[in-house]
């Protein structure tokens, strides 16, 4: 950081304008490589690819199966090689990461 008391945007992301998520609500990242956001509005998980802050893009999104899991997915923590989200209507549900 050259001068802390003047930060500045290097890029921007809307995935609502790209795959219409909506609702937004908590990110968790693996640093220099990935964001992943959880999608209150669309029951979803975003995973955005930040490895160029200058042009980040999303990569993959995850939407419900049926099963309700993400459904009203609000926050969310990566432990090891799994991401945990924590619902509004249906407890946790957990993701695996693979690459």
């Amino acid at each position: 950081i050259s001068n802390p008391k003047e930060p500045f945007q290097v890029a921007a992301i809307f995935p609502k304008d790209k795959n219409g998520l909506l609702g937004a609500n908590e990110a968790d990242f693996i640093p220099n490589k990935y964001a992943f956001i959880t999608s209150e509005g669309d029951s979803a998980l975003a995973m955005i690819d930040i490895s160029d802050p200058t042009n980040p893009f999303i990569k993959n999104v995850l939407y419900d199966d049926g099963s309700q899991f993400l459904q009203g997915g609000h926050h969310l923590r990566i432990i090891g090689n799994y991401i945990y989200v924590a619902g509004l209507k249906n407890g946790i549900g957990i993701v695996k990461l693979t690459e």
